[in-house]
């Protein structure tokens, strides 16, 4: 697998490959960052079951509606690269949403709810990081079959087929929330701009800091004091 996802990183359109060692570690280490996050949701779920349907979606906040309707969107991107046999654009699309969005992004930001208290939020936030999660696998089968059907195996539920012979991820335009992207692209933006700012003036991360934001009547303030912590 680790070699296979590292060729089709490498084969652009239109160049060579020139081949060494070391340009094999870019499909190992995103191997192992896939069995990590595959770990990390599996701690959580302890043994339960998860159903294919998602909760409620007034149970959703806004890093559930971001990653659900960034899924959709990934998704019928990467079945049209396939469509027109850009093995590297789609696995590109799936790395890039997999790697940035979903364990640097999602999985950091649901952290509150799965060790908190309210059973309702960790409930729903482990079903949305599941879900997803299943539907990522799906998509990187093709490129990355056997450590997608062994992390399969432990995730489907007794009634599921193998993933080989699973119905194919396809996108549903009524779980796309273009509002959701726009507020949680501002939402990085702050987080990443404080985390450079304690990175130049050497604030430890223990140190916590108040965040004021001038809202403009437009909901940013709102936006940023439900993530203070």
């Amino acid at each position: 697998d680790a070699v296979r996802y590292s060729l089709i990183v490498l084969s652009t359109e239109g160049q060579d490959i020139n081949l060494a060692e070391e340009n094999f570690e870019i499909g190992r280490n995103f191997s192992n960052k896939l069995w990590n996050s595959f770990r990390f949701v599996e701690m959580q779920r302890d043994g339960r079951d998860i159903s294919h349907e998602l909760p409620d979606k007034q149970n959703w906040e806004l890093a559930d509606r971001w990653i659900i309707s960034r899924l959709q969107k990934v998704t019928a991107r990467f079945d049209k690269a396939l469509d027109k046999f850009r093995i590297h654009e789609a696995q590109d699309t799936v790395h890039k949403f997999f790697w940035g969005e979903f364990c640097d992004w999602y999985l950091e930001l649901i952290k509150p709810r799965l060790y908190g208290d309210d059973e309702s939020a960790r409930d729903t936030a482990l079903n949305i990081a599941v879900n997803v999660l299943r539907e990522t696998l799906q998509l990187l089968h093709p490129i990355i079959p056997f450590i997608t059907e062994e992390i399969w195996q432990h995730l489907k539920l007794e009634e599921d087929p193998d993933i080989m012979v699973s119905e194919f991820p396809m996108p549903e335009a009524s779980l796309e929330d273009d509002d959701a992207e726009a507020e949680m692209s501002l939402l990085q933006d702050v987080i990443v701009a404080i985390r450079t700012m304690r990175s130049e003036m050497n604030v430890p991360p223990s140190r916590q800091a108040e965040v004021f934001v001038n809202s403009g009547g437009n909901g940013q303030a709102e936006l940023l004091d439900s993530y203070q912590s």
